[in-house]
C-alpha cells in the first residue's frame, strides 16, 4: 500500500471523538480544520501539539460533560494502568475508591480537579490520558449518547447540528452533552473539603451573610485565611460548573449590560436554572449561578445584568502616532516629514509636540542631525551630537587627526552635516583647527559659552565668602525641581575634572552632589533634599555654595555670610 493510500484512509482526529464537530474551532462548515487531518501512527507526548492542544479543548470547551461521555469506546471496567495513567498516580487515588475508568466516568471534566490528590494539572494529564487510551480502540459507529440532554441552554440552541453555518450555535450545540447544571453544582459542593464547604455555605446561604471575621472567630484563623479560601473555591466552582454554553446562553437572554426582564423571562429561556440543588439546602441553580458569576442579580424578581459595560478605547498616545508613521515609512524621517504625515492622516500634532516626543521617548533614536528611527531597527550608528561624532572619527584614524575636506566628507557619509557645522566646531574645545588639520586635543569640552579669560571675581552672580564662592537663588516652583539648576560658568574653573559621562561629584553633608557639565553649560541635579533639610518654601532665597576644600552646601540668605 502506497504512502499516500495510508495518508488518506488513516482515521481522523473527528472520527474519534466526534464532539470536535459541534464546537466552532472545528465545527465551521466552510472548510476543513486541523481535526480533520488523520491522526499519526505514533501518537506524541502529552506536552507535544496536538494532543496538547485536544486537552486544551476539552478543559476550556468540554469542562461541563462527563468523562464517560467524551470517550465512550473506553470500557467502564477498564482499569487506569491500562488507560495509560501513570502506576504512581493510580496509586495516589485508589485509597479514594478510584481504580477503574468507570470510576471517573460519571464525573465532568471540572470536577475532576475536585478529587484528591488530583489537582488542575493532575486532571489535565489525565484527560490526556484518555484521549491516548480511546485512540487505540477499534471505531465504532455509535454516537456518544450517555448523558441526558441539559436544560443549561435554551432547546432552540440545543438542537442545532454540526453542519449549521452560525457557529455560535454549533458550539451551543455541545450543550446536549453536558451534566444537567444543578447535578454539576451538587457533585462539586459535595466535592469540597469539609473546611472549604462550611466556609463556602456560610457566606452564602444564611439571609445575613456572616462577615470572614465572624467565621474566622468560628475556626481560629486570621480573617485573611478565610477571606482567601472563600475567593479561592468560589473560583474553582465557578471554573468547573460555569461552562461556555452556560455564559453564551445568560449573554444572549440579558446582552446589555444594565438591562433588566423579568426573572420568570429568564427561568423559561433558560430551565436548568429552576433545578433545586440539594447540597444548597435545595435552593434554585439560578441562586448560587448568580453568585458565581456576577453577570447578574435578582431584585424583587426583576433581573439585571451587573456585567460593566466594555471600557472605552484608550486614546492612542503622541508616541504611539509617531512610531506608527515611523512603521509606515520603513525608513528614517525628519520631524517636518513625520508632522507632514500625520497631518494627512488626519492626526495632526503640533511640530513642537513631535520634537519634544523624539527627543524624550526610549521608542525613537537619531540617526543623524536631523533624521531618527524606531529604536527596534537598532541602526548599527546613532547620532549623539557633532562633537561626538567628530571625536570618534579623530580617534579611529589612529592619530587624532584629520584635515578638514576628509573629516567633513567622512561625517557627511554617514550623516546630514554640513561642512560649515563640521568647521564651526573644529575650531573650538576639545579640537583645535591649524593648517587645514582638526585635531583632537583630549579632554571632555567645558563649556563654549565661557568667556575666555571670566574668574570667578569677574562674574556678577558669584559672591567671595569666607569659606568659599557662592551665588543666590530663589527656591523654584517644586513641580519644576527635577530640572536642577543652572550654574555660573565661571564654576568650571573650581570643579574637579569632569567625568566621562559629563558629571562631577562633590561631597555635602546630605551625600554626595552632582553637577551635570553639558557642552555650553553647567547645572546643578535636583537639590529639594537641601530644600526639605532647610525647611525652605517657595520664593525663599538660598545659598548655593562651593567651598574652598571642595565640598558643597546650601544655606538660608539670611545666614550670616
Amino acid at each position: 500500500m502506497s504512502a499516500a493510500h495510508t495518508s488518506v484512509s488513516a482515521p481522523t482526529w473527528c472520527a474519534h471523538f466526534p464532539w470536535l464537530r459541534l464546537l466552532g474551532p472545528a465545527g465551521d462548515p466552510d472548510g476543513p480544520t486541523r481535526w480533520d487531518e488523520p491522526i499519526p501512527a505514533q501518537l506524541p507526548q502529552l506536552d507535544v501539539p496536538p494532543i496538547s492542544e485536544l486537552v486544551d479543548v476539552v478543559v476550556d470547551d468540554l469542562r461541563a460533560v462527563p468523562v464517560g461521555t467524551l470517550f465512550p469506546r473506553i470500557d467502564r471496567a477498564t482499569p487506569l494502568l491500562d488507560c495509560h495513567v501513570p502506576p504512581k498516580r493510580v496509586a495516589l487515588l485508589a485509597p479514594h475508591g478510584i481504580e477503574r475508568f468507570g470510576d471517573l466516568a460519571d464525573r465532568t471534566v471540572g470536577e475532576l480537579a475536585f478529587i484528591p490528590r488530583m489537582g488542575p494539572s493532575i486532571a489535565r494529564k489525565t484527560i490526556g490520558a484518555f484521549i491516548r487510551t480511546s485512540r487505540t480502540l477499534p471505531l465504532t459507529s455509535a454516537a456518544p449518547s450517555s448523558a441526558a440532554p441539559s436544560s443549561a441552554v435554551p432547546s432552540s440552541s440545543s438542537a442545532a447540528s454540526p453542519d449549521d453555518a452560525d457557529v455560535p450555535r454549533a458550539r451551543a450545540a455541545v450543550g446536549h452533552l453536558e451534566k444537567p447544571l444543578a447535578a454539576r453544582l451538587d457533585s462539586v459542593i459535595r466535592a469540597l473539603d469539609e473546611y472549604s464547604r462550611d466556609v463556602f455555605l456560610a457566606r452564602r446561604l444564611p439571609a445575613e451573610t456572616p462577615t470572614f471575621g465572624e467565621i474566622a472567630a468560628r475556626y481560629g484563623y486570621p480573617d485573611t485565611r478565610v477571606a482567601t479560601s472563600d475567593a479561592r473555591t468560589a473560583r474553582l466552582v465557578r471554573d468547573a460548573v460555569v461552562s461556555p454554553v452556560l455564559r453564551q446562553a445568560l449573554d444572549a437572554v440579558i446582552p446589555e449590560p444594565g438591562a433588566t426582564l423579568p426573572l420568570g423571562d429568564l427561568l423559561a429561556a433558560i430551565p436548568g436554572l429552576t433545578d433545586l440543588v440539594p447540597a444548597f439546602d435545595g435552593r434554585p441553580a439560578w441562586t448560587l449561578v448568580a453568585d458565581l458569576t456576577g453577570a447578574f442579580v435578582v431584585e424583587d424578581d426583576v433581573v439585571r445584568n451587573t456585567v460593566p459595560p466594555p471600557a472605552p478605547p484608550r486614546p492612542v498616545t503622541r508616541h504611539e502616532l509617531v512610531a506608527a508613521v515611523l512603521a509606515r515609512a520603513a525608513e528614517p524621517l525628519e520631524p517636518g516629514e513625520i508632522y507632514r504625515l500625520l497631518t494627512e492622516t488626519g492626526t495632526p500634532l503640533r511640530t513642537s509636540a513631535v520634537n519634544s516626543t523624539l527627543t524624550n521617548s526610549d521608542l525613537f533614536v537619531r540617526v543623524d542631525r536631523r533624521r531618527w528611527a524606531l529604536a527596534a531597527w537598532k541602526p548599527e550608528r546613532l547620532y549623539t551630537g557633532t562633537r561626538d561624532v567628530m571625536r570618534r572619527i579623530l580617534l579611529e584614524s589612529g592619530d587624532g587627526e584629520l584635515p578638514l575636506a576628509r573629516l567633513a566628507a567622512r561625517i557627511q557619509a554617514e550623516y546630514d552635516v554640513a561642512p560649515a557645522t563640521v568647521r564651526h566646531y573644529a575650531k573650538r574645545p576639545p579640537f583645535e583647527l591649524a593648517d587645514g588639520v582638526v585635531r583632537f586635543t583630549g579632554g571632555t569640552y567645558r563649556g563654549a559659552r565661557q568667556p575666555q579669560g571670566m574668574s570667578l571675581g569677574a562674574s556678577r552672580r558669584m559672591v567671595r565668602r569666607a569659606d568659599g564662592w557662592a551665588y543666590q537663588v530663589v527656591v523654584w516652583n517644586p513641580a519644576k525641581r527635577q530640572r536642577g539648576l543652572a550654574v555660573p560658568n565661571a564654576v568650571h574653573t573650581i570643579l574637579p575634572p569632569v567625568a566621562e559621562d559629563g558629571t562631577v561629584e562633590l561631597p555635602s553633608r546630605l551625600g554626595p552632589q552632582r553637577v551635570l557639565a553639558s557642552w555650553d553649560r553647567l547645572r546643578l541635579a535636583p537639590i529639594e533634599r537641601f530644600v526639605a533639610d532647610l525647611g525652605l518654601r517657595q520664593g525663599d532665597r538660598a545659598w548655593v555654595i562651593f567651598k574652598d576644600d571642595g565640598t558643597f552646601d546650601v544655606e538660608r540668605a539670611d545666614a550670616p555670610g
